[in-house]
Formats: C-alpha cells, sequence, structure tokens
C-alpha cells in the first residue's frame, strides 16, 4: 500500500502480477513430486493469470 501513491496504476498492476507469478512459480517448484492432478490445478491457475 505504501509504494501503490509513488506507482501508476499500470506500473502497480505490473508489480502485484510479478509478485503473484514469483509466488506460483516457487510453489510449483515444492509441488514438483506431487500426484498430476494437484500440479494440474496449479498449472490452471498460474496460466489464467498470465
Amino acid at each position: 500500500k505504501a509504494t501503490r501513491q509513488y506507482l501508476s496504476a499500470k506500473a502497480s498492476a505490473q508489480a502485484l502480477h510479478a509478485t503473484v507469478i514469483s509466488r506460483l512459480d516457487y510453489r510449483n517448484g515444492l509441488l514438483f513430486a506431487h500426484p498430476k492432478c494437484q500440479i494440474h490445478r496449479l498449472l490452471m491457475t498460474q496460466n489464467s493469470a498470465a
């Protein structure tokens, strides 16, 4: 919230998108050994955010 006043709407959206994608990628790495159905749900979420 503190940095939002200094960023444009587009820059704020890009920063939020980058944060969400990086967290999804991190969790994707953690779930590497999990069943395929769980990984599929994560990938569906990631693809909808892209």
